[in-house]
């Protein structure tokens, strides 16, 4: 008593149709195999687990299967793959933006307890000279690690907005750190 192989394009078809059996029999078919695909990349499994979760909740309300023109798994791979590669990066750029604010004070070693002081105090100064929408942004894009889009999201703006007003600090504070 075998099980009978799956036929993608008549499952796409049906998809298609918004037919939700066929969602949870394709549901149940890919998702290890996806999970493994996420897992490869991220090698982490909650992190893992949620993004195949994420991409099926997104297949079946966003409608993504309407827009596929190749093979129905091979186009899920692809977007489990990209999906993970894409996060894997903004864990990256999020790790490296966190590791390049200054470290707590109380964490420094006692030589470099004033260095840092200085520097703190330097950039506050600064962050004084920067108009007030442009410190908000640096703010939360520097302290609190928050990308783009969810500074534009926080602060009702256009991510491009977010992008020029933190262009704008960091020039301001360029500007005003190298004077001292």
């Amino acid at each position: 008593m075998g099980t009978e192989p799956i036929d993608y394009n008549a499952l796409l078809k049906q998809l298609q149709k918004r037919d939700r059996q066929a969602f949870d029999l394709l549901y149940r078919d890919m998702r290890v195999t996806l999970y493994v695909v996420a897992m490869s990349i991220l090698e982490d499994e909650p992190v893992a687990q949620d993004l195949v979760q994420e991409f099926f909740i997104d297949f079946w309300h966003q409608q993504l299967h309407l827009q596929i023109e190749s093979s129905l798994k091979g186009y899920m791979v692809r977007s489990v793959r990209n999906r993970s590669i894409k996060l894997l990066k903004k864990q990256q750029t999020r790790r490296r933006r966190q590791s390049a604010i200054p470290a707590p004070e109380e964490l420094l070693p006692p030589s470099q307890r004033l260095e840092h002081a200085e520097l703190m105090a330097a950039i506050h100064r600064a962050l004084k000279k920067v108009p007030k929408g442009a410190a908000e942004v640096f703010t939360l894009y520097y302290t609190e690690a928050l990308s783009y889009a969810q500074i534009a999201e926080k602060l009702h703006i256009s991510v491009h907005t977010v992008r020029n007003q933190l262009a704008r600090a960091l020039r301001i504070l360029r500007k005003e750190l190298k004077n001292q």
